[in-house]
């Protein structure tokens, strides 16, 4: 009887021994499924990270060259201001010059007019003057 007592409770123990292990391997195969299902989630999260940053990298990309873009851009926008402010004084210039030139233009359209009148003055203080009246003499007086 002894040894049917020792039968039992060696059964009893491998029995507890044969739960306690499958209770564990079905604890760690539960872990390991939950940890297979957190590295695919990571991986997920991975590659939407990856994605993510390969568009950010190309943002930065188009925004360094949008900066170059904008640098270019203020160069020639103050080489055409400072183009303009020159017209502005070459216009001005400009006008002064088209306003001499009419100024003068009058003049001349003035003198011109006053050229017969000129040419009578001229002759007649010619006529009046010392030189004419010496030769005009001499002529007559055959020298």
């Amino acid at each position: 009887m002894h040894d049917l007592m020792k039968l039992v409770e060696m059964y009893k123990y491998y029995q507890e021994q044969h739960l306690l292990g499958s209770s564990n391997q079905e604890s760690l195969e539960t872990a390991l499924k939950n940890a297979e299902e957190a590295l695919d989630g990571i991986k997920v999260i991975k590659a939407r990270d990856d994605e993510e940053r390969k568009t950010l990298r190309e943002k930065v990309g188009k925004v360094t060259n949008l900066k170059a873009e904008v640098k270019l851009l203020k160069t020639q926008l103050s080489e055409k201001s400072t183009a303009a402010d020159q017209l502005l004084v070459v216009q001005n210039e400009l006008s002064y010059a088209k306003n001499t030139i009419s100024t003068f233009e009058a003049k001349i359209q003035k003198i011109e007019a006053d050229k017969p009148s000129i040419r009578q003055r001229a002759v007649d203080r010619y006529l009046t003057s010392k030189v004419f009246c010496t030769k005009l003499q001499d002529r007559f007086d055959g020298g």
